[in-house]
């Protein structure tokens, strides 16, 4: 046997050399990715809370506008049939008379987020 041929041993030796080397590599990948996945795991732990949290606030919030929205009808159907106008209409004609938003809330029962929407809505048609 001469210096350039290569024996079948050797051979086998060489080939699962490099085939134990690729799979060492491939088990270190996995467990790089399965690191990653953990980790990216436990950061969208908080987050996945936040958003039940939040879906839950929605859900609370949709809730009271629609008893708002049934309460403001109500209260308009009661107050057309008395000859009153409704507490919107009495607060834009208190805001076309320049009347703050403080005073409009006070005497239109509404909030004061309501009547200060009011006042930027209608103030406008007198500037």
């Amino acid at each position: 046997m001469g210096a350039s041929q290569v024996t079948l041993p050797t051979l086998w030796l060489a080939l699962s050399s490099v085939t134990l080397v690729g799979v060492l590599v491939l088990v270190a990948l996995v467990r790089d990715w399965r690191r990653r996945l953990r980790d990216a795991r436990n950061e969208l732990a908080p987050v996945r809370t936040q958003l039940a949290e939040l879906g839950l606030q929605v859900r609370q919030l949709s809730a009271e506008l629609q008893a708002l929205r049934r309460a403001a009808v109500e209260d308009n159907m009661g107050r057309g049939r008395s000859g009153g106008g409704s507490p919107y209409n009495q607060a834009i004609e208190l805001v076309r008379r320049g009347v703050l938003a403080a005073e409009v809330a006070r005497q239109c029962g509404l909030t004061r987020a309501e009547a200060e929407l009011i006042v930027s809505l209608y103030r406008q048609e007198n500037s």
